[in-house]
């Protein structure tokens, strides 16, 4: 859809708002400007319904919204205008408007605002109501509106309602029934797919210290799920369970270790260096990243070091670009514990394929050896597939990725060629060759966005070379698609979907596609959701 003029100019509203708070021209003109786009193209007072998604109703949409973030950027919602926002027929506007009644400080009638969107039709609307709640309302009223929660059909409700149980224990008078929740949804686990309420209700228990937590902890760490074991290795360590997170820590996934290691370092410290160092051994680079940040002052230099110039080694041989990290993190920890006598062992990677591993290794060989050393890194692995030529972008241009989810339902997601060309050929490279399939959603974050496609299921695993960011005019509204990236120019190939407008986003990250079927599919995501299969329909196939 092209942006009209009306949206452009909302659009660099929220941005000036948003990045420039300080010097924000608030003149009276401006406000009441803002004011009435807040308001623009309304549909009356009918009931409220979910996120307009097509046409003239999306347009005039996108206009509210973007102008309520702005005036709430600047602390400029009056009562009236918090009141519309909350009953707009588009859900999108509702969240908004929760975001604001989150944020502001000077809001009157807070608790009634919140207890009515606690009703509302759309399940993230009454997710922010248990936000508001718990920062707000709680010390007054209770845990009442998070014990409704928790009970709530939807699982991204109810999810976050037992984290927020977690938190703190209740009131006397609702602590029994704090409890006996939490412990009733944890005995519900079964060895299926959908583990979440249970899992968030343990680990709730787990975080409060409760004595039923303990026993019920076999189930989780040994849970069919990776994703229920790394959450048996979060608890493992809030109940300071040694010995579990020991054996979670040798764990036939990556991920799982990675969760362990981090609570034996807040457990036990360099009292469990051994099982840092056995983790260097890893090919995961998010692993060999947690190790060897916990290996920082470890007082065993001679089993570390070793250790670590292998897994440095190992790395740099495989040469993937997008592994660069775990690189960087192995040349921090030999930087600190290795010595002048391994310069002849360094030198060779001031010459590296990775320039900033190059630059590093020069840095540490320069400080070593008292003398100036330049960096010379040689040119990085070519990814000639990825390539935009034009045959490449006609053949695209038009076309989807289909992926069909292992729970039900597919998620179209139209191609952006021409915004975004190298990444767009990437991510149908990697449908059409099969290498999507199986993969998880390994992150879930609602009312922000959803993000997967990793090999690996994490942030840190990618697929071969960067790409380079493709930004430009787009906008990061409810659906679009980004590329995952860890600083300028660092795509991986992994994806994430935009669940609201996002338009901090804008300019920053790479948009390649946009969802044109299956949005309710992807509301319903949840953590470790899979693609069972990934397609590529060319143009006109439908």
């Amino acid at each position: 859809m092209i942006a009209r003029p009306v949206e452009l100019l909302v659009r660099g509203f929220d941005h000036l708002a948003r990045n420039t708070a300080s010097a924000y021209p608030r003149s009276r003109a401006s406000l009441d400007l803002l004011t009435q786009l807040a308001g623009y193209g309304r549909n009356g007072p009918e009931q409220p319904g979910a996120w307009a998604e097509t046409g003239a109703d999306l347009a005039s949409a996108r206009v509210r919204r973007t102008a309520f973030a702005a005036l709430t950027a600047t602390r400029s919602i009056s009562d009236e205008l918090l009141d519309e926002a909350l009953a707009d027929p588009d859900a999108g506007m509702r969240v908004a408007g929760m975001r604001a009644l989150a944020a502001l400080t000077d809001i009157d009638r807070r608790g009634e605002r919140a207890a009515r969107a606690q009703q509302d039709a759309y399940f993230l609307v009454r997710l922010l109501s248990l936000d508001v709640h718990d920062r707000w309302l709680r010390d007054d009223q209770g845990c009442a509106a998070l014990l409704r929660g928790a009970a709530d059909e939807n699982v991204h409700v109810a999810s976050r309602a037992l984290d927020l149980l977690g938190t703190a224990p209740c009131p006397q008078a609702e602590a029994d029934a704090q409890v006996r929740m939490l412990d009733a949804l944890t005995r519900a686990l079964d060895d299926g797919r959908d583990w979440h309420r249970a899992t968030h209700a343990w680990l709730s228990l787990a975080r409060l210290g409760h004595a039923d937590a303990s026993p019920e902890l076999p189930r989780f760490a040994d849970h069919a799920s990776p994703f229920v074991r790394t959450y048996a290795a979060r608890g493992a360590g809030a109940l300071g369970e040694e010995g579990v997170l020991r054996r979670l820590a040798a764990d036939e996934d990556a991920n799982v270790r990675a969760a362990a290691l981090t609570g034996l370092g807040a457990l036990v410290g360099h009292g469990a260096d051994e099982v840092y160092v056995e983790a260097l051994a890893s090919e995961d680079p998010a692993l060999v990243m947690t190790a060897a940040g916990l290996l920082e002052g470890t007082p065993d230099r001679t089993g570390a070091v070793p250790r670590l110039w292998a897994a440095l080694a190992r790395f740099v041989e495989r040469g993937q670009e997008t592994e660069r990290d775990a690189r960087m993190a192995l040349m921090a920890r030999l930087a600190e514990l290795a010595s002048p006598a391994d310069s002849a062992r360094l030198g060779p990677y001031t010459a590296s394929f990775d320039a900033r591993l190059a630059e590093q290794a020069a840095l540490v060989m320069s400080r070593w050896t008292g003398r100036a050393v330049p960096a010379t890194p040689s040119d990085p692995p070519t990814a000639p597939e990825l390539l935009p030529t034009a045959e490449a972008l006609a053949r695209l241009d038009g076309s989807s990725v289909v992926l069909e989810m292992e729970r039900g339902g597919a998620i179209r997601i139209r191609l952006a060629p021409l915004l975004a060309p190298t990444n767009a050929i990437r991510f149908a490279h990697l449908a059409e060759s099969g290498q999507l399939d199986g993969r998880t959603v390994h992150r879930v974050v609602p009312g922000f966005v959803i993000q997967g496609g990793s090999p690996n299921a994490n942030e840190y695993s990618g697929y071969g070379a960067y790409t380079r960011d493709e930004v430009g005019l787009g906008a990061h509204w409810r659906g679009a698609v980004g590329l995952s990236t860890r600083g300028r120019d660092t795509g991986d190939g992994q994806m994430f979907v935009n669940l609201v407008d996002n338009l901090r986003l804008d300019h920053n990250y790479t948009i390649f596609g946009q969802v044109v079927e299956g949005m309710d599919v992807v509301d319903a995501v949840l953590e470790g959701d899979v693609v069972r299969r990934a397609s590529l329909e060319p143009s006109g196939s439908r």
